[in-house]
């Protein structure tokens, strides 16, 4: 169990890291147009990130569903759950990266904290006690959804804040 289930998040990490390489990417655009208040850019390079991250994440989320019986048939039978959290570590990713470009490193930190310990170890002995071992499989994708809103509303907040000062 504890080896199928690291062979389906090594190919759910596939799809999250092509995410993440393009969150970092825009890391010093974003840095640079907060330094120099320059908030259309900013929200240009959101929408359009955020817009191409979901994408290639429905993407090769769709390609791992196609080819999860290649990947993974003889560890794990149930892929669904997986690619739900693969999709929503593109929004995850970028959330953190803005936060970061706009000099508030300590959310993001306790951002993904919560996602690796203080949200999934709960989750992980809350799931475990109610489903067993298909808990596992659930564990990650909840953790990962609940980090992602968690990262959305602080995102919001840091930006809204920002917003209001340069007007």
């Amino acid at each position: 169990a504890v080896a199928a289930m690291g062979v389906a998040m090594k190919v759910g990490m596939i799809v999250a890291m092509l995410q993440m390489g393009l969150c970092m990417g825009i890391l010093p655009v974003l840095a640079y147009n907060f330094g120099s208040n320059n908030i259309k850019r900013i929200k240009e390079t959101i929408l359009k990130t955020g817009t191409v991250c979901i994408i290639l994440g429905s993407v090769m989320t769709i390609c791992c569903f196609i080819a999860s019986h290649f990947l993974v048939s003889a560890f794990v039978t149930d892929t669904a759950i997986i690619d739900l959290g693969v999709k929503i570590l593109g929004i995850y990713f970028l959330t953190t990266n803005i936060m970061q470009a706009a000099g508030k490193s300590l959310i993001p930190t306790i951002v993904s904290l919560s996602r690796q310990g203080i949200i999934f170890i709960p989750c992980l002995i809350l799931f475990n006690a109610l489903l067993g071992l298909d808990g596992l499989i659930y564990t990650q994708a909840v953790s990962d959804i609940l980090a992602a809103i968690m990262s959305i509303i602080l995102c919001t907040i840091v930006l809204r804040k920002f917003f209001k000062q340069q007007l």
